[in-house]
């Protein structure tokens, strides 16, 4: 029976749980107010029996981490959409890799004991098109199989001989046999991993394929047999499924521990970022009264409202640039929303403002309003980060009083994170 702990990013780690669970430096970072030390990730970590479950910053409150702690069913089944998440991020982070740098392109961000990632590559395949079932037809000169007249009508040299009209040389088609194999390795893959990890993985598995797992324990003959196939493949999907198989195998035949297992995410930002670029492509509004106003509601838009936009401020030889990562301007508003995961609320932000200054002056003389904000994980609500003081906006100026229309004002919005977490996973 495992013994089950559960946390929160960038909150306190107990004394139990640093006395029961070993972490690793990169697991922890070291709070400078309290001098305690903070869960500086997201996953989960299983050591013996022991289970430490981490969530992502400010998902639950208190006393939602001790109902877990309670329950920990409970704790598992929340965890879940965390999963959840995890997939559709690494599969929309794959869909948009080239097939160079297809094979780890997540290794930064994720830190697994386990091919989670090549195993959310597979499952994707089978999501969207089911089993794989293409047959491969090779044609030989007198090979094996089937006479392929077409071929042989096409290429042979016919000649008379006493029985008649011969042709030479005779060409033969065989159906490979490859995607019998592809198709085993899938099930065994998917249905595998679901059933050693039942408990976070709720998913369907594959049925009707017959696989046997001592063939697919010999890493070594599968690794060789995909790699062959992999060569006479052609179609992209196909090629990033083969590689997802590839990259699975290859990790499955280290070492493994059932009793030492990870899945740990440490740059958990990247992925809220990618969540809040789709909220607010779906349910940010419009600018009413200065302030950005949301719809609970989806809504419909041809094209993404908010866009990642970097821009060269700089025409020195370093050719500085600034980076946003939620950007729109139209002919009424320039907007600049920046994901904030890692960094305090409490302090102030310098990018931001900096960003803010150099972006009004990009549309400087013309009607355009320049709005920013900083959207942090916690729950719904909207505040003031940062106005410009009057005291620095008015200037003397000939002996007299004049206010200077340079004033910055940029937002600070908590959104709740479950509700940008199901929002991301009902998106397209």
């Amino acid at each position: 029976m495992s013994k089950f702990y559960f946390g929160q990013d960038g909150e306190l780690i107990s004394e139990e749980i640093q006395k029961s669970i070993k972490l690793s430096y990169k697991d922890f970072r070291k709070n400078k107010k309290s001098n305690g030390i903070l869960f500086d990730f997201v996953g989960i970590l299983i050591q013996e029996d022991k289970q430490l479950i981490v969530f992502p910053k400010h998902m639950y409150s208190e006393e939602q981490l001790l109902d877990c702690q309670n329950n920990p069913d409970v704790g598992i089944q929340r965890f879940r959409l965390v999963m959840d998440v995890i997939q559709k991020y690494i599969l929309v982070e794959q869909s948009k890799a080239t097939a160079d740098d297809y094979a780890g392109i997540l290794d930064e961000l994720i830190d697994s004991s386990f091919p989670f990632e090549a195993f959310y590559g597979v499952y994707g395949y089978f999501q969207k098109y089911g089993i794989f079932t293409e047959k491969r037809r090779q044609i030989t000169e007198n090979g094996s199989g089937k006479y392929h007249w077409k071929t042989i009508i096409e290429k042979s040299q016919p000649y008379m001989n006493s029985s008649g009209i011969v042709f030479s040389p005779l060409y033969k088609e065989r159906v490979m046999n490859d995607y019998s194999f592809i198709s085993e390795a899938m099930a065994y893959v998917i249905n595998e991993t679901i059933e050693r990890f039942y408990y976070l993985l709720p998913y369907d598995k594959v049925e009707g394929v017959n696989y046997s797992a001592s063939e697919f324990d010999d890493h070594q003959y599968v690794l060789h047999r995909l790699s062959s196939i992999l060569s006479r493949t052609f179609k992209d999907i196909d090629v990033s499924l083969i590689k997802d198989l590839i990259v699975f195998f290859e990790d499955e035949s280290k070492k493994y521990s059932p009793k030492d297992q990870h899945l740990k995410i440490h740059y958990f930002n990247n992925i809220w970022q990618e969540m809040i670029n789709n909220y607010l492509n779906r349910h940010f509004e419009k600018i009413d009264q200065m302030k950005p106003v949301f719809s609970k509601d989806v809504i419909s838009r041809r094209i993404p409202y908010f866009k990642n936009k970097s821009l060269v401020i700089d025409d020195s030889n370093n050719h500085w640039s600034i980076n946003m990562d939620h950007y729109h301007q139209d002919q009424e508003f320039q907007l600049i929303f920046d994901s904030k995961y890692y960094d305090d609320e409490d302090e102030l932000n310098y990018k931001q403002i900096s960003y803010h200054e150099v972006m009004t002056k990009k549309v400087r003389n013309t009607d355009v309003v320049t709005i920013s904000a900083l959207v942090f994980p916690g729950s719904n609500r909207m505040d003031v980060h940062y106005k410009t003081a009057n005291s620095i906006l008015v200037r003397e100026i000939n002996g007299d009083l004049k206010v200077i229309t340079d004033e910055v004002f940029i937002y600070s919005i908590w959104i709740d994170v479950q509700e940008v977490m199901k929002d991301y996973l009902l998106s397209n």
